[in-house]
């Protein structure tokens, strides 16, 4: 037969002849200790003198004696792995978890507070969540003992909470959500969205933003309803002024810079000659803007970083006063 090592990546071939005791009542997945000695003839590694054990006596967990609090993110049923997600020094975590991992066949749903104990598997390395509980109804405490937040974003003492964006790029594995919160895209995987295949672009979503590799990546996303996200607000003054720059791309300046409000637009405010950009959806019309055309424009404010822009701009009458008025035939 063959042992698999519990410390190292291997298998070791072994004979009837070197176990101790009655062979028929050896089965697979019974815990052994045995030396490791070399075959003469081949010169690789082989078990010998192999004793049958407890199976307490060879856990293929390491256990971590503190108890963590964090929030189910992702629900174990069905066969299926759930995720737990816990703070520890700023930064947030998830573990996988599955229902042999529930304490006393605790239910515990996406979003529920609960108690687990960290645990190492021997053979990979990997942590997981073992003994996870409900939380007691008193707030409990993370591994550096912050309070830890839910889902929904409110954080007790600074725990980890939700986030909100809308999906702004797609690819087969990945993708990109431009957030709600600061001017920024954040990557995730395909893996951290369990309905990934019906995800599409402009979605809404929520996400926790954890730390891998040094940077940001977002995790345990779920969908929201249309509309739940918004970057900006529309104030509903009508407001008139002067193209002085036109929004195109092509025909700027190349510095290098890829402004994504390149044009710009001259109005008077409270006596003041100001500039405001815009960019090239704000028009609402399908002909051609050209400089020293009249305007009316609102004024869009970013939630985020309060950057203003000129939105629903339209075309005034008087753009056409000093303008030599032609006739013809349709041809065609």
């Amino acid at each position: 037969g063959f042992i698999r090592c519990c410390e190292r990546q291997a298998r070791l071939f072994f004979h009837y002849s070197q176990f101790s005791g009655n062979i028929e009542h050896l089965r697979l997945g019974d815990p052994v200790e045995f030396e490791m000695t070399y075959d003469r003839k081949s010169g690789k590694p082989i078990a010998s003198s192999v004793v049958k054990i407890s199976s307490e006596a060879i856990s293929g967990e390491v256990f971590n004696e503190e108890c963590v609090s964090g929030f189910i993110t992702t629900e174990a049923k069905d066969g299926q792995e759930g995720r737990v997600a816990y703070e520890n020094r700023g930064e947030c975590f998830f573990l996988p978890y599955t229902q042999d991992d529930l304490e006393d066949n605790a239910v515990l749903h996406p979003g529920d507070k609960a108690c687990f104990y960290l645990a190492t598997c021997k053979d990979t390395g990997a942590l997981y969540a073992q003994n996870v509980r409900p939380a007691q109804a008193a707030p409990s405490q993370g591994g550096d003992g912050q309070v830890l937040s839910s889902p929904g974003g409110k954080s007790m003492a600074g725990g980890p909470s939700r986030k909100q964006g809308v999906v702004c790029a797609l690819k087969d594995t990945f993708g990109f959500i431009e957030r709600a919160d600061i001017v920024k895209e954040i990557f995730f995987h395909a893996s951290e969205c369990r309905d990934f295949r019906n995800l599409a672009l402009g979605d809404d979503v929520e996400f926790t933003v954890q730390m891998r590799n040094n940077k940001e990546v977002a995790c345990g996303i779920s969908r929201l309803p249309a509309g739940t996200v918004v970057f900006e607000d529309t104030s509903p003054e009508i407001l008139s002024g002067r193209i002085v720059t036109l929004a195109d791309r092509r025909s700027a300046p190349s510095s290098g810079v890829n402004d994504p409000l390149p044009g710009r637009i001259a109005y008077t405010a409270d006596g003041n000659e100001l500039e405001i950009p815009y960019g090239e959806r704000d028009p609402r019309c399908d002909y051609t803007l050209q400089v020293g055309d009249q305007v009316q424009f609102s004024i869009a404010t970013d939630r985020r970083d309060g950057l203003q822009r000129a939105t629903n701009i339209e075309l005034l009458d008087q753009s056409f006063t000093n303008e030599n008025r032609l006739m013809g035939t349709i041809a065609t």
